[in-house]
C-alpha cells in the first residue's frame, strides 16, 4: 500500500457526511449557546391553621339517690353512670344470721338453722346498678 491510499482510507474513515474534506471554520468560533440555569423556587413555609372548637360547658345531671332503700329494687338514676335503671338486689347473710343459725345447731333444731339462710329477715339485702355494677346501698331489717 503506498501513502496516497492509506490517505484515503483515513479520509473515508473520517469523513462521516462522505464529502472527502473537513466542514469550513469561520474565523472566528462561535460562542457557546448560554447555559440555562434553573431558578430554584422559593416555596413559603406553611401556616398553621389553628381552628377555636366552641367551648362546651357540660349541664349538671340531677341524680336521684334515694334516701332509704328498701327491701325491693328501687327505680332511680344511677350516680356513676347517669341511666335510668331498677337497683339489682343480692341477698346477703349477717353476722347475727350465722350466730342464730349456730344456736339452733346446738339446741339440736337443724331444721330451723336451714330456714334461717332462707328467710329474707335474717339477711341484709345489697342494691347494685345493673348496668355498671356499682353498690349503691344496703336495707338492713
Amino acid at each position: 500500500m503506498n501513502s496516497n491510499e492509506v490517505n484515503e482510507n483515513q479520509e473515508q474513515i473520517y469523513d462521516p457526511k462522505g464529502l472527502g474534506r473537513p466542514p469550513p471554520y469561520s474565523e472566528f468560533a462561535t460562542p457557546p449557546p448560554p447555559v440555562v440555569q434553573p431558578v430554584p423556587v422559593v416555596v413559603p413555609a406553611a401556616v398553621p391553621v389553628i381552628v377555636q372548637q366552641p367551648q362546651v360547658t357540660p349541664t349538671p345531671i340531677s341524680v336521684s339517690v334515694p334516701d332509704n332503700v328498701g327491701p325491693e329494687a328501687v327505680s332511680m338514676i344511677c350516680k356513676f353512670c347517669n341511666k335510668q335503671i331498677y337497683t339489682r338486689v343480692e341477698y346477703k347473710p349477717t353476722a347475727n344470721t350465722y350466730l342464730i343459725s349456730g344456736l339452733c345447731c346446738l339446741m339440736l333444731c337443724w331444721p330451723c338453722a336451714c330456714c334461717i339462710y332462707c328467710s329474707a329477715n335474717c339477711r341484709n339485702i345489697d342494691h347494685y346498678c345493673p348496668n355498671c355494677d356499682t353498690y349503691i346501698g344496703t336495707y338492713t331489717h
